[in-house]
């Protein structure tokens, strides 16, 4: 059955009503006009250790203990003090949508077989995933650290590992059919894909904020709000050209500060 997804998408009215040409596609509720089911994950209950300071914070039982270091930019990526930084950034509204959840576990699935697919849902406390549920941001980036140290071996480090799966979860998100309606607005034009960007970001996950600009007639440049590792994003963004067959296209991308990351794309 299917129900209406305003308990499980709250009203974000915004850019993407704007376009009086899909108005029939896209309801004044929702910026995509799609249907869900009406439900959203409740966060796990985990149990603080009692050891923790004051450096934790807790969200509905979910323990989040600060790095030690003040300073992110010394944080190695992959190591369980950048993971507890970055989920120390979420908040309880912080959501995903479960269809880039299982996107990781297709991936580690093909690649490592089910016994590593287990160890991945042990490890967020899931026995399965169903796409268009609201997960908590936080499980996801468990999932996404679990999954990236399982295939480092396989990619050959942790940051292809996480650039690998990046990629992969664009790429389920432009095949579903909020991506599609995303793809059929663009109509091919890579200038439209760079200008719908903030749209794409605002349908898949509700913290991200980002702002896109046309630089030439071949490029353009986002700055981005990150609480995903640069390289993920970096990885989205090319799978995005990618998947809307634009040819020659690049995307090279650096850091502007702990959260803040700019991502250049270029095509032919």
């Amino acid at each position: 059955m299917r129900l209406d997804a305003r308990r499980a998408f709250p009203p974000s009215p915004g850019r993407l009503l704007a376009l009086p040409q899909y108005g029939s596609l896209l309801p004044e509720w929702s910026p995509l006009g799609e249907s869900y089911p009406a439900t959203s994950r409740p966060l796990p209950e985990f149990a603080a250790p009692s050891s923790l300071g004051p450096s934790a914070s807790v969200v509905r039982g979910m323990y989040m203990e600060k790095p030690a270091t003040a300073d992110p930019s010394q944080l190695e990526l992959g190591s369980e003090e950048e993971l507890r930084w970055r989920l120390s950034l979420l908040a309880p509204t912080d959501l995903m949508r479960g269809l880039f959840l299982n996107s990781v576990v297709d991936e580690v699935r093909q690649h490592l077989g089910e016994d590593a697919v287990r160890r991945c849902l042990a490890e967020i406390g899931e026995e399965r995933i169903l796409d268009f549920f609201n997960y908590p941001h936080h499980t996801y980036m468990r999932l996404l650290y679990m999954a990236s140290r399982l295939l480092s071996e396989k990619y050959g480090s942790f940051e292809k590992a996480v650039w690998e799966l990046g990629y992969a979860a664009c790429r389920t998100f432009y095949a579903s059919a909020a991506g599609r309606v995303l793809l059929l607005m663009a109509q091919g034009d890579p200038r439209r894909l760079i200008s719908n960007v903030p749209a794409a970001m605002e349908a898949a996950s509700r913290n991200s904020e980002c702002k896109a600009t046309l630089t030439g007639p071949r490029s353009g440049v986002i700055i981005k709000h990150d609480l995903m590792p640069r390289q993920w994003i970096e990885a989205g963004f090319l799978s995005l050209f990618h998947t809307a067959n634009v040819k020659g296209a690049k995307v090279v991308s650096r850091s502007l500060g702990p959260t803040e990351n700019e991502y250049v794309i270029t095509w032919e």
